[in-house]
This record gives structure tokens, C-alpha cells and sequence, in this order.
């Protein structure tokens, strides 16, 4: 009965924790967005719809890259990686400011993903905040 008791005590003060510290994480409001922002175009991605992919990213995401050649780079990673059968938050947060980081709102969102191909690996998206105060990816990386 003692390691029952203690094995609870240990699972309800975890609980407790992540209790307490869960509300401060969810309550970053630009988190949140930016956050909903990659889900967005996600799910353009898993999609294949590569115009409107293209039209949703950010300025410099467009800037880049041309639409043909970001369907080329998007069709040889999928080719690659195989489709997404799941993936899970791992976490968001702007980057620290460096020296030679333009000026602006950055966050970078990471995911676990399970590849079709490749198994269990990760996406990472850079996302801005533009003028209009939407979040729009410009950068995005699988490993």
C-alpha cells in the first residue's frame, strides 16, 4: 500500500505542475496565433495545394523562392519523407535576438512528425508577424 500511496502522491504532485504551468503557456496570445498559423498551412501542405501554400506564406518566403521552384522543393520532400501520418507541438518561441536577425516579430514552431518514408522526425517553421498582424511562415525545414 505505501508505493501505491507514494506512486499517487508522486502522479498528483506532476499533475499539480503541469497545472500550474500549463495556463501561463497557453495564455501567450501571439504564441497561440503563430501556432495556429503553422497548423494553417499545414494543412495546405499535407493537402499538395501548393497555390494557395504559396499565396499564404510570408513576404520573404515569397521573396525567396518562385512557385514553381518551391512545388519542386515541396514535391522531392515528399517524395523523400512520404506523407505526414501524424505529428505533435513540441513547442514555439521567438528566436533571441542575434546581430544580424532583421527587425520584426519571429517564432519559431516546431512539431514531431511521423513520416510515411522517413518514420519519426521533425518540421520546424520560422513564421512572421507582418504589418497586418497576421502570422505567415517563411521558413520551413524537415528532418
Amino acid at each position: 500500500m505505501g508505493k501505491i500511496a507514494f506512486g499517487r502522491r508522486r502522479m498528483l504532485a506532476a499533475m499539480a505542475l503541469s497545472a500550474i504551468a500549463m495556463p501561463a503557456f497557453a495564455q501567450d496570445p501571439l504564441r497561440n496565433e503563430a501556432v495556429g498559423a503553422a497548423r494553417d498551412w499545414l494543412v495546405l501542405l499535407d493537402k499538395h495545394d501548393i497555390k494557395q501554400l504559396y499565396a499564404t506564406s510570408g513576404k520573404r518566403f515569397r521573396e525567396g523562392i518562385s512557385e514553381e521552384k518551391w512545388s519542386q522543393v515541396a514535391e522531392a520532400g515528399r517524395e523523400q519523407f512520404g506523407a505526414v501520418k501524424s505529428r505533435t507541438l513540441l513547442g514555439a518561441e521567438s528566436p533571441p535576438d542575434t546581430p544580424n536577425r532583421p527587425k520584426g516579430d519571429f517564432m519559431t514552431v516546431v512539431f514531431r512528425a511521423d513520416f510515411g518514408k522517413r518514420g519519426v522526425g521533425t518540421e520546424s517553421l520560422t513564421l512572421e508577424r507582418e504589418p497586418d498582424g497576421k502570422w505567415r511562415v517563411i521558413g520551413y525545414l524537415m528532418k
